[in-house]
């Protein structure tokens, strides 16, 4: 417990609460001719309790030795002599160290929010994770601007640990669904830039699945960027992180094996591709599982990403073999719930493989489904994939072929593609 100063004494014998010393300070700068002045309430209990090391300077200092004549402001701000100290306490003294304890747990109690504003928000951001697939980016962008805002402003209005636990998990999700979000608008720096800012979340809260989505976020820009082996350094950090569920750990999975694919390493892409086949563990997390929408990593999307690896690794046959699966899956599901971009992006792996094969007719038919799907969805993904395949067009023993040069036109007429990347234009990423 900090050191009452001399200061301190002098005020609680005297009974002056805060609201009468900030009118006296005011008066006395008056009088002096220092112009108007004011002392806050904290400062105010920080002169009271040995909570400065340093001259207050102007014009606190001379308003303070006015008002204690006798004392210099070093010796107010310092403790009191150990004789003055032992005085007896006085009813005054008592009074004021009462009313300090009662003012300092009122102002704390009053900063506690209604627990049904923190269910709404925590409802929001599972509305925005659960539509996200079926939703233009810009407006989940700027949805998922005003949750992260208001997850913030809400921060800063308690002091209860459980409501800001609540808070923080909220707005780490959020930034979360904002660093997926920021990558299919093709902002990449903006993308890492809200990872890190979950991670950060997830660690003031110690949270796990928050964390490893964000780490999965980064590793995944990674792999984009041509950095297989910072991907894989971020996998590592997320796996080994506590709370993590099977979807958890399966889209890391993922994520590794196409970072593997990266590197040319072929036999390890093969292993950890089938590790994310066998996950079956029925362990669950409050983020993946429990928000799930885009935390979630179905069947469907685990077998159209690896087949996006597998293409990566030069595999053409596993390559077709794991976007038909996903096919499948997607047309045993109630068409409400399907994900146009997951099939749209499984049709384009479906296509490249067939085009290694050289069955263009296969190629063109498997495109069409992407190539009309509406600009607004293309996320960059899709594109990326949709560039990989007008460049499979143009390999020698193809170039020639009028079908390709049809097939190619055809895509670069549907969509703008993007430049190619460093990793050679293929796709590395794990959506």
């Amino acid at each position: 417990m900090a050191e009452r100063t001399l200061f301190g004494d002098v005020l609680s014998e005297q009974g002056t609460t805060y609201a009468l010393f900030a009118q006296m300070y005011a008066t006395q700068a008056d009088q002096l001719g220092l112009g108007p002045a004011s002392v806050g309430e904290r400062q105010f209990r920080r002169w009271k309790t040995h909570g400065v090391t340093s001259n207050p300077g102007y014009p606190a200092t001379q308003v303070l030795e006015c008002l204690f004549p006798g004392y210099t402001v070093e010796e107010l701000l310092k403790p009191p002599h150990l004789r003055a100290r032992q005085q007896p306490i006085g009813e005054g003294e008592l009074d004021m160290t009462a009313r300090d304890a009662a003012e300092h747990a009122e102002e704390n109690a009053s900063r506690v929010l209604p627990d049904m504003s923190l269910d709404q928000l925590e409802s929001d951001v599972r509305r925005l994770a659960g539509k996200y697939q079926g939703t233009p980016p810009s407006d989940v962008f700027r949805e998922g601007r005003r949750l992260l805002e208001l997850a913030q402003d809400k921060l800063e209005r308690t002091q209860r640990p459980r409501q800001q636990a609540r808070l923080y998990h909220a707005a780490g999700c959020t930034a979360a669904l904002l660093s997926a979000v920021a990558f299919d608008l093709g902002s990449t720096a903006n993308s890492a830039t809200f990872a890190r800012t979950a991670v950060i979340y997830g660690e003031n809260i110690e949270h796990g699945a928050l964390q490893a989505y964000a780490y999965g976020v980064l590793a995944y820009l990674a792999n984009w960027e041509g950095a297989p082996g910072e991907a894989i350094r971020h996998i590592e950090k997320a796996k080994g992180l506590t709370g993590l569920g099977a979807t958890a750990t399966t889209r890391l999975a993922v994520i590794e094996g196409r970072a593997h694919a990266h590197r040319g390493d072929h036999k390890s892409v093969e292993t950890v591709i089938q590790r994310s086949l066998d996950a079956n563990s029925q362990e669950r997390d409050d983020v993946h599982d429990g928000i799930g929408g885009e935390f979630a990593f179905p069947q469907d999307r685990v077998a159209m990403s690896n087949a996006t690896s597998y293409l990566l690794a030069g595999n053409a046959a596993g390559g077709e073999q794991a976007a038909q699966q996903a096919l499948r899956l997607l047309a045993g599901m109630p068409l409400a719930e399907r994900s146009s971009l997951t099939s749209a992006q499984a049709q384009v792996d479906l296509a490249r493989a067939l085009i290694l094969r050289g069955e263009l007719d296969g190629a063109a038919e498997a495109l069409t489904p992407a190539l009309d799907l509406p600009k607004e969805r293309m996320a960059a993904g899709l594109l990326e994939r949709l560039a990989a395949a007008r460049r499979e067009l143009s390999h020698p023993g193809l170039a020639q072929a009028r079908q390709a040069v049809e097939l190619a036109e055809r895509i670069a007429d549907s969509v703008s593609l993007p430049a190619a990347r460093a990793s050679g234009g293929l796709v590395a990423i794990e959506s």
